[in-house]
């Protein structure tokens, strides 16, 4: 997954310099997006909310191993906490070389999500994200719909889907 998530974010053949990943949890996905990607300034969005998944202490942990996993990168991680639709508004539209989402898979959170963050991409940057599978069924349909609507085509790898913005 991480190998696809790479090649999802290099879809536009540029070293991206502004990217945002959408439901980071433990923060492993966000150091590699840093560590492969040198200069690159990353949105890390998340609620953390124990409502989401019912477990504080869990949530709680996942995100000191966001913030303890990406601190040797402090200079270029942005860490908003918050719900997706709620932070959205803080980054200017279009800034990001590129959006990872990856948050919750129901089919209208990422419809919501895809919508939210699309105008957030510049023209030639990445929409991509996570979990485009059989076991993720609104994840496909949200993306298939979004991309059907909009005429784009989708490239996916393994479970990774992702396409370039015009």
């Amino acid at each position: 997954m991480r190998d696809a998530a790479i090649q999802a974010v290099r879809g536009n053949n540029n070293l991206p310099k502004m990217g945002c990943e959408v439901g980071v949890w433990a923060g492993g996905l966000s150091s590699i997006f840093l560590r492969n990607f040198d200069g690159l300034v990353l949105y890390m969005v998340d609620c953390f909310l124990a409502s989401n998944l019912g477990d504080n202490e869990k949530t709680q942990k996942a995100m000191k191993a966001a913030f303890a996993d990406t601190v040797e990168y402090e200079d270029r991680r942005i860490m908003l906490i918050g719900k997706s639709l709620q932070v959205a508004h803080l980054i200017q539209d279009k800034s990001l070389d590129f959006v990872y989402i990856d948050a919750a898979h129901d089919k209208e959170s990422v419809t919501n999500d895809i919508s939210t963050w699309y105008p957030k991409v510049k023209k030639g940057g990445v929409i991509s994200g996570h979990d485009y599978s059989r076991k993720h069924p609104g994840v496909i349909t949200a993306v298939d719909e979004f991309t059907k609507r909009h005429n784009y085509s989708i490239h996916k790898l393994t479970s990774v889907w992702w396409f370039l913005k015009r």
